[in-house]
């Protein structure tokens, strides 16, 4: 007797199960978003943005969880264009992009940050230390201003960019 294996994805599971009714909305994206921060590398975000995207599933994300759902998908364009940048010669740009514009609809208090973050790393990849400089002093302490301060530093010291050692100083 033959047991049959499921090949699927787990992006492609939770997505079964949601569109089913087995999981709620909230659960899925507490699921993906597990997904996305269960490896360092983040290589699920690919998988996760095109879950993300699927039209079938975003219609469900228009009422209360919006905020959460547009969280997670920025932070998967992020990411994407964090893996783009760290391999080698693609251009992150248009994924740190997605990600600026989709961060625009997450209505939290605390998302500024956040979102000087995203501009950040743009303008670290269009070498704009005007917009850096000012970025860095908008934001609070913490992680990411620390990475915008390498980002800086990394541009006045070479003249120019090398995000694999600018974002891992």
């Amino acid at each position: 007797m033959e047991i049959e294996q499921n090949t699927e994805n787990p992006q492609s599971q939770l997505k079964k199960r949601l569109l089913s009714g087995e999981l709620s909305p909230d659960a899925f994206l507490e699921e993906i978003f597990r997904l996305d921060q269960s490896t360092s590398t983040r290589l699920d975000s690919y998988l996760n943005l095109e879950i993300l995207t699927d039209t079938n599933l975003e219609c469900l994300f228009m009422g209360d969880l919006r905020s959460e759902y547009l969280n997670l998908l920025c932070l998967t364009y992020f990411h994407i264009g964090q893996l783009e940048a760290m391999s080698g010669p693609n251009s992150p740009l248009s994924y740190f992009e997605f990600a600026l514009e989709v961060s625009k609809g997450v209505d939290w208090e605390d998302y500024d940050d956040w979102k000087l973050y995203v501009a950040s790393t743009i303008s670290y990849f269009k070498q704009d230390l005007s917009a850096l400089e000012k970025n860095y002093n908008l934001m609070k302490d913490g992680r990411n201003r620390e990475i915008v301060s390498n980002f800086i530093q990394g541009i006045k010291t070479r003249g120019g960019i090398n995000y694999n050692e600018d974002y891992s100083r």
